[in-house]
């Protein structure tokens, strides 16, 4: 009673191959699993830091009026120097880039004149 038994090097060029291609599907499916928990980790993530960072002064206007009113009041002035703070971000960037615009055609041109200056005394 003979056995076809394939030889060790045989199983072990097919095992190695089989065992990273595991792997990789492994990562895969982790990857794929990641990508859609990603959303709700990163809102409940931004929840916590938004509470932590609102935390204290809930505290200073409870001392004032009731726990939820507080809440309330934290987050419309949190929120409303978050937007503040976003519209003069926001203005700044674009007067920055209208200024841009403006000064571009005068800093290309200067940019050629240059080119030329230096190719010539580079050839001459």
């Amino acid at each position: 009673m003979s056995r076809d038994v394939a030889p060790p090097r045989l199983v072990r060029a097919l095992l190695v191959p089989l065992v990273v291609l595991a792997w990789l599907a492994v990562l895969l499916v982790v990857g794929w699993l990641l990508s859609h928990v990603t959303h709700a980790l990163l809102i409940l993530v931004l929840s916590t830091v938004v509470a932590f960072a609102l935390s204290p002064l809930v505290q200073l206007l409870e001392r004032w009026l009731p726990r939820m009113l507080a809440i309330v009041i934290a987050y419309v002035i949190g929120f409303t120097l978050l937007l503040g703070l976003l519209s003069v971000v926001v203005v700044s960037a674009a007067t920055e880039t209208t200024t841009l615009v403006h000064n571009l055609p005068g800093c290309s041109a200067g940019s050629a004149s240059r080119s030329r200056s230096w190719t010539r005394r580079r050839a001459g």
